[in-house]
């Protein structure tokens, strides 16, 4: 996707073709609360921008410029993984909707597959931990299997990360709290005490001024005494009301500051947690941790099958005639049956994988939708600050353009 054409678009100059459409309906608690939360946060609110400053409205816009693109470059990546799941979705439509001499011919050449493993699985070896399904799994990402637990292992370490912000936040944000509180006391007991020291004072006045005039006595010292108290009782208090007040300002500026950063953490958490799930859920796991020791399992599991060459080239001979014969067919991903035989023999075994690429295609729509509600989002901010201060569109729209 292209930031400025998107910027473009969102201003009005070209038609929104956008193939994707926001659809939050599946989400449901934490999730749902946190998607709230950040979307109806702070963290696009230009609070405490001031637009009119050159470095600030240009780090602002890179801001945003940078989350576009990353959202964008997320999109991108999404939409192919999408696409091969509907593509082994829609391969499995064809097998069903095969001739029964067609299926029956496929069906015969992934049991040969099956036999040959069954068969080679009872050759006595050392015990395996990884099941035969888990092993073709593995097997057919083995290349890349390294990167993906490296990157697993990178993605649950900034969610940690992120989550531990978050209550950095959130503790930090109570405490500026409490301290507001305390200085709202404390100008309400200096307006209290202003009050009392008046009417102190009247009352003082009014006795030196009975006495004056009833016994004649001196009252040039009291008055000054009282004068001279009551200054400092004023002073007193008028320093310590405008400290509070000077305070209570300063820490309602510095909560906006900590609610927009949390609200922030809330989207990268939300989206980092998107990917894990989708990460778990795609390869059956609940850490990369269990994914590092199943590929270790694998590892002592093919070592073991290597045992015999023979056995290893007639496996690849009926993988590869299967092969051959899928491609007969319009099929567009035909390793998922030729290293998944039971999904030509095992109607069960189809269903269950079907479910499964289901679930898994979900899982996908929804964070490719999250992603392209955060994109319309910034998109928007971009364009509003475009409308609304249109003296530096330009200035604006020259870095959009950076970000090509």
């Amino acid at each position: 996707m292209k930031l400025f054409d998107l910027i473009l678009n969102k201003l009005g100059f070209f038609d929104d073709d956008e193939e994707f459409s926001l659809d939050f309906s599946t989400l449901e608690g934490e999730d749902a609360r946190s998607i709230s939360d950040a979307v109806k946060g702070e963290s696009l609110l230009r609070r405490d921008l001031n637009v009119h400053n050159e470095l600030e409205r240009e780090q602002y816009v890179r801001h945003i410029c940078e989350l576009m693109s990353g959202a964008s470059d997320d999109v991108d990546l999404k939409k192919g993984d999408y696409q091969k799941v509907t593509d082994k979705l829609q391969d499995m439509e064809e097998i069903d909707l095969l001739p029964k001499a067609d299926r029956e011919e496929l069906r015969t050449k992934a049991r040969r597959i099956i036999d040959f493993e069954k068969k080679e699985s009872q050759y006595k070896r050392p015990v395996s931990k990884i099941s035969e399904a888990k092993y073709r799994e593995i097997e057919q990402m083995e290349d890349e299997i390294s990167d993906i637990i490296k990157r697993l292992k990178e993605n649950e370490d900034y969610q940690t990360l992120v989550r531990r912000d978050m209550n950095l936040l959130e503790g930090e944000k109570a405490g500026l709290a409490y301290d507001r509180k305390e200085n709202k006391k404390r100008i309400a007991s200096s307006k209290s005490s202003f009050v009392i020291c008046t009417v102190m004072a009247f009352l003082a006045y009014i006795v030196i001024v009975a006495l004056r005039s009833m016994f004649y006595f001196d009252v040039k010292l009291p008055l000054i005494v009282t004068t001279g108290t009551l200054a400092i009782c004023f002073t007193a208090i008028f320093v310590t009301y405008r400290d509070s007040v000077d305070s209570v300002r300063k820490l309602n500026k510095q909560i906006n500051r900590a609610i927009s950063l949390q609200n922030t953490a809330k989207i990268k958490y939300v989206n980092i947690t998107n990917a894990i799930d989708y990460r778990y859920s795609k390869y059956g796991i609940n850490s990369s941790h269990e994914l590092e020791y199943i590929y270790e399992k694998y590892l002592e599991e093919k070592e073991a099958r290597h045992h015999t060459e023979n056995a290893v080239v007639q496996l690849e001979i009926l993988r590869q005639e299967l092969s051959n014969a899928i491609k007969m067919y319009r099929i567009k991903e035909p390793s998922q049956f030729v290293y998944q035989p039971g999904l030509l023999v095992f109607d069960e075994e189809m269903a269950s994988k079907r479910h499964e690429l289901v679930i898994e295609r979900q899982k996908l729509r929804k964070s490719m939708d999250f992603e392209v509600y955060n994109l319309d989002a910034y998109k928007d901010e971009i364009s509003n600050l475009v409308r609304q201060y249109p003296q530096y569109s330009k200035d604006i729209l020259r870095i959009v353009e950076e970000y090509e």
